[in-house]
């Protein structure tokens, strides 16, 4: 059954809860490999959302699932989530050319193709020269951002 409140956000935070279920699920009928694609699906939602730290967690799964730690999606995961954490663009960009970005839901792979490390540093030049800065100019360093998701609600709308 599909969430309520469609486009209000509600829809992307029930998604991990259901995503944990399913990975129980999954566990409790021995298909481990298809627990390391959700939990590794889990996490690239996260870093999506720019939520480095969530999507850490989603890496460490509340249960026991058998591989999981030595699993290429575990390995390319906890990468992914270093790279994010140190702002390094090059490092989280091979790593997202790694196939098993392939083999997840399509709408995650989708998402994963568009993932980028936010750029701090043209950020916070942006905005210590924003005042002198002219609006063209502003609107200008803003288009990046508008190709992806602005909100958790969009997020959501985009998994419907």
């Amino acid at each position: 059954e599909r969430a309520p409140c469609r486009g209000s956000g509600f829809a992307f935070r029930a998604r991990p809860t259901a995503m944990d279920g399913h990975v129980e699920i999954l566990v409790r009928n021995k298909h481990y490999p298809f627990a390391h694609k959700e939990l590794l699906a889990k996490a690239v939602l996260f870093l999506s959302v720019q939520d480095v730290v969530r999507a850490d967690q989603a890496l460490q799964p509340g249960i026991a699932v058998e591989g999981w730690f030595m699993s290429k999606e575990s390995q390319v995961g906890s990468e992914l989530v270093e790279a994010f954490q140190a702002n390094d663009a090059e490092s989280a960009e091979r790593l997202l050319k790694e196939q098993v970005f392939t083999f997840l839901q399509v709408e995650v792979a989708r998402l994963a193709k568009k993932l980028k490390v936010p750029d701090f540093a043209a950020q916070a030049a942006a905005g210590s020269a924003g005042v002198a800065a002219t609006s063209g100019a502003r609107a200008a360093a803003a288009a990046p951002a508008a190709a992806e998701p602005a909100t958790a609600a969009d997020m959501a709308e985009m998994l419907m």
